[in-house]
């Protein structure tokens, strides 16, 4: 079956191929990384995903650039794609969400079989390689090396050898990881360093063997133009998926023990530690009365009026919306007396299950307090780890002398 599909796939232009493997790669990486946020995965079931997803991207890549037949090595006869100047390269960096990283990848490989008259180089895996993690520093080296190489063989030498080159792509990688998000043109610049630096190098080895191009040097070609329309809108929801971490850097810090409240002031949390940021009301939820993170974690409060609500309507009406968004849950509850105000009962619900397309492990804490007044509702969730920290901060919901003589 594979073969048969293989078949198919090589009657399409090698970019488009490379274009489709290049997606596949990329929904396996993107895949990885949620499940790496996640707490309740082993890296088995890790690797197993992003194998099953790179293991069509494998196949598609699977042959080899083809060598050209053996000819003189001069300018006249030898076919690059054209020195392209650095900062063009980096707005196409940039402005492709780093994607065009794989495509620059392919084409400098190419040109390497074509100058080395060697079939030793693979192009298309190259280009996927790099999108991988920990796969991309062996496509990195590989290909200074290779650069450094056949340019030694011209008299040509460089200020950066290829294990300098590397070590800096390790170093922005490291840096990115420590990195906000929402930063990410940041980030995608950071990244561009030492493929720039190794893209200048490659520049010098196409101009000591050829001046015949594949295409025009000084101006995008339609495919490049393209590569940068699709990814300003990728990066924009990259950024505004987020916000978030952005509020949260913006946000107030609280100190461990202190006690806090929002603009209904008949009710009081405490924070447990000082990772914890106030965040002004409704900025990422719609008719919050208080917002709080950390860096991955949250808990809001909401306070409607009672309705004629009992506390276990309130619970049930609760549960069904909770439900509706998970595959599968448990739930339990326990209840206790708030001795601040007038022993009214407070419900300390905590659901686990499995949520999203990708069946993650969810863990909510809520606290609910009904008063012939008003309705409080406790709500924190932490997708990325241990939850104590919001078991603490959610349960401490306790009502204000206000509340309690109404």
């Amino acid at each position: 079956m594979f073969d048969d599909f293989k078949r198919i796939l090589w009657a399409a232009p090698d970019e488009t191929l490379l274009g489709l493997g290049v997606i596949i790669v990329y929904l396996a990486v993107m895949l990885l990384s949620q499940f790496a946020q996640r707490s309740g995965n082993t890296i088995l079931q890790k690797t197993a995903i992003a194998g099953q997803e790179t293991l069509p991207a494998y196949r598609i890549t699977e042959t080899n650039h083809e060598p050209q037949p053996d000819s003189i090595n001069t300018k006249t006869f030898l076919k690059l794609y054209p020195p392209m100047q650095t900062w063009r390269l980096y707005w196409l960096l940039l402005l492709s969400g780093a994607i065009y990283s794989a495509f620059w990848v392919y084409h400098s490989a190419k040109d390497l079989c074509d100058i080395a008259e060697k079939n030793r180089f693979y192009p298309k895996r190259y280009a996927i390689g790099i999108l991988i993690p920990l796969v991309d520093l062996i496509v990195f080296y590989r290909m200074a090396k290779n650069i450094a190489e056949l340019a030694k063989k011209q008299g040509i030498t460089f200020k950066y050898s290829p294990k300098t080159l590397t070590g800096l792509f390790v170093l922005s990688d490291l840096i990115i990881e420590l990195m906000p998000q929402f930063i990410y043109p940041l980030s995608v610049s950071l990244a561009a360093v030492p493929l720039l630096l190794l893209h200048r190098q490659m520049n010098c080895l196409r101009l000591a063997y050829s001046d015949n191009w594949h295409q025009p040097a000084d101006r995008y070609t339609w495919r490049q133009l393209s590569m940068m329309i699709i990814g300003i809108p990728l990066i924009c929801i990259m950024m505004y998926d987020n916000k978030a971490e952005f509020y949260y850097y913006k946000a107030k810090p609280l100190t461990s023990g202190q006690l806090i409240s929002g603009y209904t002031p008949i009710y009081q949390l405490r924070i447990p530690d000082s990772d914890w940021r106030e965040l002004p009301a409704s900025t990422l939820y719609k008719n919050t009365d208080l917002e709080l993170r950390t860096k991955s974690a949250w808990v809001i409060v909401r306070v409607n009026p009672n309705q004629q609500q009992t506390l276990n309507d309130k619970v049930d009406s609760s549960r069904e919306v909770i439900a509706s968004g998970w595959k599968h849950y448990q739930m339990t509850e326990s209840r206790t007396l708030d001795a601040s105000a007038n022993l009214i009962p407070i419900s300390l619900a905590h659901y686990t299950g499995e949520k999203g397309i990708l069946n993650s492990r969810e863990s909510m804490f809520v606290s609910t307090v009904v008063t012939p007044e008003h309705i409080i509702e406790v709500m924190g969730e932490n997708p990325e780890g241990d939850g104590s920290s919001i078991q603490k901060l959610v349960e401490s919901l306790h009502l204000t002398t206000i509340e309690s003589n109404q």
